[in-house]
């Protein structure tokens, strides 16, 4: 974790229902796993990143083919936003930011080009599209440290 009080965190999707699950370990402690959200929930692969102040990002493509982030604060988990609100073809990935970003998010579209956003601390905007690419099925990113 990058600042705040717990050290490590875990993010996994509970067998029975898929639903995304995390716990925090503190001082060496892990705490008792906590569901994400009613909505929040994952048959595929899913990314989290660590951003300043304790907090984290998870993404994932949901049962629809559609994006999703949610965002902890070091404390609880923020309801689940569509960053991608049509099909994608995997889950999206997520990055800490740079350039005024906290983190940054991409996706390969189904119709063919990557996209990313950008995450600003209380929002998802500034969409830039990246072309000439093909028709990409998977997409990692990750920023300067």
């Amino acid at each position: 974790m990058n600042g705040g009080t717990a050290e490590l965190m875990l993010v996994f999707t509970r067998k029975t229902d898929f639903k995304l699950m995390s716990m925090t370990r503190t001082g060496g402690v892990w705490s008792t796993p906590t569901e994400i959200n009613t909505t929040a929930f994952a048959t595929e692969p899913f990314q989290v990143t660590a951003i300043a102040g304790g907090g984290a990002i998870i993404a994932w493509r949901g049962s629809d083919t559609h994006g999703y982030v949610t965002v902890y604060n070091g404390t609880n988990w923020s309801t689940p936003n569509a960053i991608a609100p049509f099909a994608i073809n995997s889950s999206p990935a997520v990055s800490v930011g740079n350039c005024g970003s906290v983190a940054v998010a991409a996706y390969a579209k189904s119709a063919g080009n990557v996209e990313m956003v950008r995450y600003d601390g209380s929002s998802w905007a500034n969409l830039a599209v990246v072309t000439k690419l093909g028709t990409p099925t998977f997409v990692a990113i990750a920023a300067q440290p």
